[in-house]
């Protein structure tokens, strides 16, 4: 994330649009490494994957109240254990494989096949390619958060 002050969350710009993508798809994922930041269940499915507005409330009620202005400190990992892990397998991933993993998880579910999964989400993300959801379920396999059969 690229977040320095208030407008690189609640702005009218690409910037402030993509982050805000981000913050969502990284709450949700997190749930997946057994971090609970307190919004399973406020999720429905959107234009750009799994959101939730409770959420969205939040993080612009923060950059109203400065938050995004100061330097906040870092969350302690003893709080959560697997925060480290979570960290890790996020580097390196752009807004679209955020946007294809949340949606693939959040169907995951109702399918008992990769090969049903991967065209469900096709259809519902036809902007990307299949072989970059291909890749992303793949991902998503390698790092056991994905447990459909083949």
């Amino acid at each position: 994330l690229n977040i320095h002050k208030r407008e690189d969350v609640i702005g009218e710009n690409e910037t402030a649009w993509d982050n805000r993508i981000r913050i969502q798809k990284y709450v949700y994922l997190a749930d997946y490494f057994n971090i609970d930041l307190g919004y399973t269940n406020t999720y429905s499915m959107y234009l750009y994957g799994p959101y939730s507005p409770i959420l969205a409330e939040k993080y612009y009620e923060l950059a109203e109240n400065g938050f995004f202005d100061s330097n906040p400190s870092s969350t302690s990992t003893t709080s959560y254990p697997n925060l480290n892990r979570f960290i890790e397998c996020m580097k390196g991933k752009d807004t679209a494989w955020l946007e294809i993993a949340s949606t693939a998880l959040s169907f995951a579910e109702c399918h008992n096949s990769i090969a049903t999964l991967i065209k469900h989400v096709a259809l519902v993300k036809y902007k990307h390619s299949e072989e970059k959801i291909k890749a992303v379920i793949n991902d998503l396999k390698e790092l056991s958060l994905l447990t459909v059969k083949q």
